[in-house]
């Protein structure tokens, strides 16, 4: 098929960065193999991704901490001088510009009556069977992978076909557990292109104790105002009504980050998202009383005192205002 191919030179580019480490680890009879996005978007985008998702597989009986102390001892002979160790069983480290992620595969046995997107039980996996490991991920085309040392695209779930075909696609009723699996969702349909499958059954999240800090960081990594809008038609009624005031926002005004929402509700004067925003300590009082000072103030040359002060609460507002003043 046309897609072994052209991994070819997905494997030349991520060996040029791994050499030496892929190597002594084979010798040790560890192999590495990379998941997730990075194999997606090279097979979509012909992209040689940054952000490195690679599992660990023992090609023998050893147990995850065996094989997590081979991998420190070989990376330390590599001259990985800084290694982050974090939870699950993930080692993260940085090769120049690359940022790569090291794990031992697993199983998550969800809490029972609990809801979140951390509410479970892992169980770790050294050996091949990426069928079972793999059945966590959230959608079919984020379970696609390649094997370093046979060289071999690894797709359990029919992921590929779901990329050619453009489709969203969850893998299994644990989707529905964790409600941060929808807000991915809608950052791979806006960033992607892509369409939902028709059974998902949005209805099932329950949005009211996700975080701001997901709501934002998934949101933006796209357009944080069309990530909001599709979010309140796809999950408002799971939403409280906090959320639901900042949400609908969106469907009148455009922005791409947090500091340009903000900075929209204090010029058309949006209480309900200040005083949400103010309630989850997103942003201070003191603070949207020195940008409302900016807008009130009719005086061009008062304007331009004005933005000094601005500058201190943070740059981005300063380049609005200064966009604000210019345009006005």
């Amino acid at each position: 098929m046309w897609y072994f191919s052209i991994m070819n030179k997905f494997d030349e580019h991520y060996r040029g960065i791994l050499s030496g480490i892929s190597e002594d680890l084979m010798s040790k009879n560890i192999k590495l193999v990379f998941v997730g996005g990075v194999v997606r978007d090279f097979i979509h985008l012909s992209f040689f991704s940054k952000d490195i998702d690679i599992e660990l597989v023992s090609t023998t009986e050893q147990g995850p901490s065996d094989v997590l102390k081979i991998v420190e001892s070989v990376l330390v002979k590599n001259n990985i001088k800084k290694i982050e160790k974090l939870p699950f069983n993930i080692m993260r480290f940085n090769i120049n510009e690359y940022e790569i992620e090291f794990s031992i595969g697993r199983t998550e046995s969800f809490i029972e009556n609990e809801v979140g997107h951390k509410n479970f039980e892992p169980t770790y996996i050294v050996n091949d069977d990426y069928n079972l490991k793999w059945k966590r991920r959230d959608l079919s085309i984020n379970a696609i992978g390649y094997d370093f040392d046979q060289k071999v695209l690894l797709d359990p779930y029919d992921g590929i076909t779901d990329l050619r075909t453009k489709v969203l696609r969850p893998l299994n009723d644990d989707f529905y557990r964790d409600p941060v699996r929808l807000l991915r969702l809608i950052r791979f349909k806006i960033k992607m292109g892509f369409n939902y499958v028709d059974n998902i059954r949005f209805s099932e999240f329950n949005l009211k104790n996700v975080s701001y800090y997901y709501l934002f960081k998934e949101g933006e990594r796209v357009k944080l105002s069309e990530f909001f809008y599709e979010l309140i038609l796809l999950g408002g009624e799971s939403l409280h009504s906090g959320q639901r005031n900042i949400m609908e926002f969106a469907k009148d005004h455009e922005f791409v980050d947090f500091e340009e929402m903000v900075f929209k509700a204090i010029k058309h004067n949006d209480e309900k998202v200040l005083k949400e925003i103010e309630r989850a300590g997103l942003f201070s009082k003191k603070k949207v009383r020195r940008l409302k000072k900016f807008f009130s103030e009719t005086d061009r040359e008062k304007k331009m005192e004005l933005l000094v002060d601005i500058q201190q609460i943070n740059f981005k507002f300063f380049k609005l205002a200064h966009n604000e003043l210019n345009d006005g």
